[in-house]
C-alpha cells in the first residue's frame, strides 16, 4: 500500500500495466516517480487537480506500451514537476483542441 509519508516511489515489480489511482493520489508527499521499463499502457498519474503538489520527477523512460499523453494528464502535479522523461518510447502528447489550430 501506498504511504502518504513516502518521498519516492519505485516499484518492486518490473512489469506493471497501471497504478492504482486511489492510491497515488494519498501520497501528498511524492516528489520522485521512477516508473522506467515498467511496462506502463496507461498514464501513471491521477486526474485530480493538485493532488500530487510535491511530485518534482516523472521518469516514464522506455515504456513503449504507453502510447497517449491524455488531455490534462498533468493536473495533479502542474506547477510543480520540473524533470519529466519520456525518452525511448513511442508517446505522443494529445493536444488540447484549441492549441491544434
Amino acid at each position: 500500500m501506498l504511504c502518504s509519508t513516502q518521498k519516492s516511489l519505485t516499484p518492486p515489480c518490473p512489469q506493471i500495466e497501471a497504478l492504482p489511482y486511489g492510491g497515488m493520489s494519498q501520497c501528498l508527499q511524492l516528489r520522485t516517480l521512477l516508473l522506467a521499463r515498467a511496462g506502463m499502457r496507461m498514464w501513471p498519474l491521477p486526474p485530480a487537480e493538485g493532488c500530487l503538489s510535491n511530485l518534482k520527477e516523472l521518469v516514464l523512460a522506455n515504456n513503449r506500451g504507453l502510447a497517449v499523453v491524455p488531455h490534462g494528464a498533468f493536473a495533479s502535479c502542474a506547477g510543480s514537476l520540473v524533470t519529466l522523461d519520456l525518452s525511448g518510447g513511442c508517446v505522443h502528447v494529445c493536444l488540447h483542441d484549441k492549441l491544434r489550430g
